[in-house]
């Protein structure tokens, strides 16, 4: 479960109507997330309030059965208009009742008013792009947790979260500063990893006006996803959110890594940086719960560079985590090129993965021709290895032409 999940959820937590499936996680979550913490407690304090004023006694209010229809006398001066008329006391009980049952309603009218959600915009390498949610109060109290932590140059924040990247790098870039919130907890299969970033200017420790192209990569044995963020929040109607002071929301960025339910466990990594190097990058060892890979792959190439038209022949080398070789492992190898997966043996995108069986040293080989006229963009392979039970996946960039 996400912040906004969860945050949905409070009030079932609180009159404890939280169905079985959805305790477990709320509860992990809340004990991890400050932002959920004290939204809870917020919502506990207004649960309170509304508690106590059903439950106030006024001892001086007394009804008496054959008073209930006596009309109540208006002095003089409010009857100027010769409109001759009475309240019954039935009628100040009408909206005694009417304003007890609608405290409530306006309590969470005002909660949502004061709560609203910031859009911030995001693509996926699949080509999938969308937008994820996050409430304004929460945003807040995120930026300013990194500034605080910006200031005392910590690494680690209060609400249980690690806060990376306090580092500067100088280059013919502006400098700014990345902090990156994201979870210790170990991650499960099915499970998500909620990330967010703020990135400000050091100087000021204001927000990074300028836009930005945040990416952000989950990578583990089998898996690898990329998204990318330009770093502005919007309204619902699309239009620049901002801040009470008045200021825009820029420099945030904010993305959610599905797990697959089937996963290799052990160290994955997350990788935070921007296309144009304006702060630096950013690595976190994530903790995920599965089954451990045991096999390794190397590649070795023919040659150390290759140009368009060029022959390429590569060799693959599968080892057991006991060093024997591995034998009979099936091993995929996916090639892109400028940005885009490629398969020379059909000539076309479609199924884009060459297969291939090691034989009994471990090894295989891939042998392919580029293209004339490639496009512009990332030039890689990617090879995947199953051996039994243990799944690898790794990627390699493709000695570039020139």
């Amino acid at each position: 479960m996400n912040c906004n999940k969860i945050q949905a959820l409070l009030l079932d937590y609180l009159f404890d109507v939280l169905d079985q499936d959805e305790k477990q996680p709320f509860d992990s979550h809340l004990k991890s997330c400050g932002d959920c913490q004290k939204e809870l407690g917020r919502t506990k304090n207004q649960h309170k309030l509304l508690k106590s004023a059903t439950l106030d006694s006024f001892p001086e209010v007394m009804f008496r059965a054959e008073d209930l229809l006596a009309p109540v006398t208006i002095p003089a001066e409010h009857q100027k208009t010769g409109k001759a008329w009475s309240i019954s006391r039935w009628g100040l009980m009408v909206a005694a009742t009417a304003l007890v049952m609608f405290f409530p309603v306006w309590g969470l009218l005002w909660k949502q008013e004061n709560n609203q959600a910031i859009s911030l915009a995001y693509n996926q390498d699949s080509g999938q792009s969308g937008n994820f949610l996050i409430p304004l109060r929460q945003l807040e109290n995120t930026v300013e947790e990194a500034i605080s932590l910006a200031q005392k140059g910590s690494t680690t924040s209060d609400s249980g979260h690690k806060a990376l990247s306090v580092g500067r790098v100088v280059d013919s870039n502006p400098i700014l500063e990345t902090i990156v919130f994201v979870s210790d907890n170990p991650l499960k299969p099915g499970s998500a990893l909620e990330v967010k970033t703020v990135t400000l200017d050091p100087g000021t420790l204001k927000l990074a006006k300028d836009p930005l192209d945040i990416r952000f990569v989950l990578r583990g044995p089998g898996f690898e996803r990329t998204f990318s963020v330009n770093g502005k929040g919007s309204t619902q109607n699309n239009l620049p959110a901002k801040f009470p002071d008045g200021s825009e929301v820029t420099g945030i960025g904010m993305v959610l890594f599905d797990l697959p339910n089937e996963i290799a466990g052990g160290k994955w990594e997350l990788e935070v940086s921007e296309s144009r190097g304006r702060f630096p990058v950013v690595r976190k060892k994530i903790a995920v719960e599965g089954p451990q890979t045991e096999i390794t792959q190397s590649v070795q190439w023919e040659k150390d560079q290759y140009k368009s038209g060029d022959r390429v022949k590569l060799t693959v080398r599968i080892n057991q985590g006991d060093g024997k070789t591995a034998s009979g492992a099936k091993i995929n190898m996916t090639l892109v090129i400028g940005g885009v997966p490629w398969n020379p043996e059909t000539k076309g995108p479609r199924k884009n993965t060459m297969e291939r069986i090691a034989d009994e040293n471990g090894a295989c080989s891939f042998e392919f021709e580029l293209p004339q006229k490639p496009n512009s963009g990332q030039n890689e392979i990617l090879i995947q290895t199953r051996s039994g039970e243990s799944f690898l996946s790794k990627k390699y960039p493709l000695p570039l032409w020139r």
